[in-house]
């Protein structure tokens, strides 16, 4: 027998074959198990077990089999993209998603409750039939010392063989045995010390599986069998259950011959009444006695000891305060949650029906659940609920929240069903999470940039990264890779270490992405501008970060005046020059190897974006690598990004928008960023023709470039054909220019919202519907609570304005060198005021300093009015703007229009609409007409031009 042999099977129960054919293979060990007669040979990779792939004897068949097993394990990557794919085209499997919280598991748990107090450390238990993995997990949380030995059928339904290899290979407390239970089991005689077969023991042959299992099983070992179909009475409304049903009687006879010849004592006991002690419900303890005779349909059948006849079976226990960290929180997703206004339904048409289907069939826990109906949550409760669902476990809620009052916000949901709280290691969380909500998670210490690069560069090697217009280069990902490892060298050679801080001037360039990369390779802050800052403003950025290195392109250097810093390195471009040094020539090119020895966490600091600053002094936002990692995940998951997809970077690395969407969202499913060609100039024709002809297939712009799409629709040669994704964010977006737009190029337009201090996103309209056509939205909260709050912060109504605030894991950590504090109480502060819609949707209605209060107390929202105006015939666009002139706030709307003949009859016109349809206080104090609106590079409004235009004319 092979030496390894213990680290990859229980010994002590597959003793009786021989391990022959092992090799090693990066960490993993593959063979075949021989039983000594040799008559079985048995497939096993790591510590799963292919009994259903065994043949008489060991030939060529066998030793085919094997290396066609490992093959299909190996697809790590490809199956980590299929889970990730899932919710694009989610298809619940309703009792996987309902197994941790419905009477048939929970009358389980009054029997494990008194199993542990029976059952010794480093038995084995086996578990039956474990389609989704659930039980699994369960069982490795409640028995930590205990081996567990699960089966399922084959290669088939909810995992099959990779998922199961995914999820549990890895554990060296489980082995997963693919067999077919009305076969002998490959077990030791007498190796089992428990036996749990969950909704098996009416799909099988019951005599041939008992006779096995009380084959393997040790002396008075119990054996459950939960949630058995029983004929004793048709549920209502009838349905046809399916599988075996046969009356109590029957199964207490058909025991009886093995409690005769055993030390067992045979029970048929009611699962309704064992799920109603266990939720605390009835009484708090349940006399252990058969009853054959229940009027109930459903049972749990068992061969127990007879040392435990009459005594007390109790609800399962779970200390969670005794460990908090090694126990998780699961949401009831039977269940809609509305975090906005803090309630929880329990709605028959959730999750396209299932919910119905599922209550349907489970009256029992029907009648349990059915009072969660509009449950109020507390505020504690809703961030509670968020956190649990990121993977965030109990003991990490305790520090980021009160204590006490989690342990007291656990117990009150517990009651209700809304949660389950049990000791799940994070990959049992995560499983369950996926089949739930279809949503795949990394582990929370794995949500590194420096981790995902690390995967993706093996996943997509071959494909094409970055496509450089302006030297018409392709950089595949292993190619970006080698650099990316160049400049870590370098990095660590030039004493550039963790926690340092690398500074960006300059627009979007090849070399500026994979220094990005690099920087979160090595823990290195890296802090990108635009290079449009005035010399004031950037010299104080530069201060504040007190970069070691600042590497800009040529253009910047000559126009920020940076070419006397002595840490000035210039990229390689093709045109200009430079006294500084270039990229090429800043780079160790030689074979050393970049240590390993950093170690990068999800919490640390990775960048600091500047905000715009258009409405006073820039402030640094400070981001972490989680926040970043997450942010990018959202985008590319949200918006369905695929390994085909062409984006092309209108955006600078500076801006939240701009760095993600370029540099980090493609790497998540392979897509390629174009970058255009900086030397053909930035105007919006120069642009837009890079754009179509390179055929991108997503760009992200905000509305002024859009809009510009439209007013020089005829001078771009070739119609956006090629584009399928238009993504918009910025300023607000009016139902005038989505409607043009769609008319024009047959696109819609997908709105999104978050602010730099959100990691750029928390809302998004969905691309599996047509947006709005009545109401310009920003979208649904994704990742994140969004809820609208009067200046009370308490919530308002569905329909009503107030303050945008959000709650979510991608806050920032805060400014760099900046008391200014706009999260208080974990909440971020918007200053915008929104409505939420019937349908969950957020109207962005403006910003707080953009409502004035006229004399008669009427509140006046100014956005508003310039949304009236730019739906109108001859206005191009419609800005609003306060301004507090002696101690009174002035109202101006500044417009922009098509035909300038017209102006002197427009604004009689607009005033006379916005009377008629708002009200005459909503009516501005000014209304000028601009021969263009002042936007700066990001594309928002320059509002200190528009001040300086009020001034000129008062």
């Amino acid at each position: 027998m092979h030496a390894d042999f213990p680290k990859i099977l229980n010994k002590s129960i597959f003793d009786g074959f021989n391990y022959n054919y092992i090799f090693e293979s990066k960490g993993d060990y593959f063979g075949l198990l021989v039983e000594k007669r040799g008559f079985s040979v048995i497939p096993v990779v790591n510590n799963l077990i292919f009994n259903n792939e065994s043949d008489f004897s060991a030939d060529l068949t066998i030793n085919d089999k094997l290396p066609k097993l490992r093959e299909k394990l190996s697809k790590i990557e490809e199956y980590e993209s299929f889970l990730s794919h899932k919710r694009r085209k989610s298809i619940y499997d309703p009792y996987a998603c309902f197994q941790p919280f419905n009477e048939a598991t929970k009358s389980l748990y009054p029997m494990l409750e008194k199993m542990r107090t029976s059952i010794k450390p480093k038995s084995t238990i086996l578990n039956l039939w474990d389609r989704s993995g659930w039980l699994t997990s369960v069982l490795l949380g409640l028995f930590p010392e205990c081996h567990i030995v699960t089966t399922w059928e084959g290669n088939k339904d909810v995992l099959g063989y990779l998922g199961y290899s995914y999820w549990f290979g890895n554990n060296p407390r489980v082995n997963i045995l693919f067999t077919d239970l009305e076969k002998p089991l490959p077990i030791k005689t007498a190796a089992i010390d428990m036996v749990v077969g969950f909704d098996v023991l009416h799909r099988y042959d019951q005599h041939t599986l008992l006779n096995e299992l009380v084959r393997v099983t040790a002396t008075a070992a119990p054996l459950v069998f939960p949630h058995v179909h029983l004929s004793n009475s048709e549920p209502e409304p009838y349905f046809d259950r399916g599988c075996r049903q046969l009356h109590g009687r029957t199964y207490a006879n058909g025991l009886d011959r093995y409690s005769q010849q055993g030390e067992y004592e045979s029970y048929v006991l009611s699962e309704p009444h064992l799920f109603k002690l266990n939720q605390n419900i009835a009484e708090n303890t349940l006399k252990l006695e058969t009853n054959p005779n229940t009027s109930d349909y459903n049972a749990m059948v068992a061969l127990l000891p007879k040392s435990w006849k009459s005594k007390a079976l109790t609800p399962l226990h779970i200390d969670f305060k005794a460990a908090p960290f090694g126990h998780h929180i699961l949401l009831n997703h039977l269940l809609r949650f509305d975090f906005g206004n803090q309630l929880v339904f329990l709605e028959k048409e959730h999750l396209a029906g299932m919910v119905g289907y599922m209550m349907e069939r489970h009256p029992t826990y029907l009648q349990y659940i059915e009072k969660v109906d509009k449950y109020d949550l507390t505020a504690l409760e809703v961030k509670l609920l968020y956190l649990s669902e990121q993977g965030w476990n109990v003991g990490e809620l305790c520090d980021e929240l009160d204590l006490k009052q989690v342990y007291d916000a656990m117990n009150r949901l517990l009651s209700f069903g809304i949660i389950e709280v049990l000791p799940l290691q994070d990959s049992g969380f995560r499983l369950q999470k996926y089949l739930s909500s279809q949503t795949f998670i990394d582990e929370r210490r794995e949500q590194t940039l420096e981790a995902l690069w690390k995967k993706k560069v093996a996943r997509f090697s071959s494909s094409v990264y970055i496509e450089s217009l302006q030297d018409q280069t392709e950089i595949t990902y292993t190619d970006a890779d080698e650099v990316v490892k160049l400049i870590s060298t370098t990095l660590e050679k030039r004493g550039i270490s963790n926690k340092a801080s690398v500074m960006v001037v300059g627009s979007l360039h090849p070399e500026g992405v994979l220094l990005f990369w690099a920087c979160m390779k090595m823990g290195v802050v890296f802090v990108p501008l635009s290079g449009k800052h005035p010399a004031a403003v950037l010299s104080q950025m530069i201060k504040e970060t007190d970069p070691v290195l600042i590497f800009s392109t040529v253009e910047a250097i000559q126009t920020c005046q940076l070419s006397g810093e002595s840490n000035i390195i210039a990229f390689d471009d093709e045109e200009g020059a430079s006294t500084n040094q270039y990229f090429s020539d800043w780079l160790e090119d030689d074979s050393d190897i970049l240590s390993e020895n950093t170690q990068i966490s999800a919490d640390d600091l990775a960048v600091i974006l500047y905000t715009s600053g258009s409405t006073g002094q820039p402030k640094g936002v400070k981001l972490t690598q989680g926040n970043l990692y997450r942010s990018g995940m959202t985008v590319a998951d949200h918006f369905e990004w695929t390994g085909s997809d062409r984006y092309f970077g209108l955006g600078g690395l500076d801006t939240m928008s701009g760095l993600r969407n370029t540099a980090i969202s493609p790497v998540y499913y392979g897509s390629t960023l174009v970058i255009p060609d900086s030397s053909k100039g930035s105007s919006f024709l120069q642009l837009a023709s890079q754009v179509v002809s390179n055929q991108a297939t997503i760009i992200a712009a905000n509305p002024a470039f859009l809009g510009l799409c439209v007013q020089f629709r005829h001078k771009l040669s070739i119609r956006l054909s090629k584009l399928r994704l238009v993504m918009c964010t910025g300023n607000s977006l009016s139902l005038g220019l989505r409607s043009t737009f769609k008319e024009v190029f047959g696109l819609n337009i997908y709105n999104y919202y978050g602010h730099t201090e959100t990691s750029g996103i928390c809302t998004a309209e969905s691309i599996k519907n047509s947006p709005n056509s009545s109401v310009s939205t920003i979208g649904q909260p994704i990742e994140a609570i969004i809820q609208i709050v009067d200046n009370n912060k308490m919530i308002v109504k569905s329909g009503e304005t107030g303050q945008i605030r959000v709650y979510s894991q991608n806050l920032m950590m805060g400014y760099h060198e900046c008391e200014e504090r706009p999260i208080i109480d974990g909440w971020y502060y918007t200053g915008d005021v929104g409505r939420c819609l019937v349908d969950g949707c957020i109207e962005l209605v403006g910003r707080i300093r953009d409502i004035i209060k006229r004399p008669n107390e009427e509140i006046v929202y100014v956005n508003h009015v310039a949304a009236l105006a730019q739906g109108q015939d001859n206005v191009e666009e419609a800005v609003s703007h306060v301004t507090t002139i002696g101690g009174k706030d002035k109202f101006t709307l500044f417009i922009t229009i098509d035909d300038m003949a017209s102006q002197s009859t427009i604004i009689p016109a607009l005033k006379s609409l916005i009377k008629d349809q708002l009200g005459s206080s909503w009516v501005p104090d000014q209304l000028i007409i601009l021969a263009e609106m002042p936007y700066n590079d990001h594309g928002k409004i320059e509002k200190q031009k528009l001040i300086n235009v009020l001034q000129e004319r008062n």
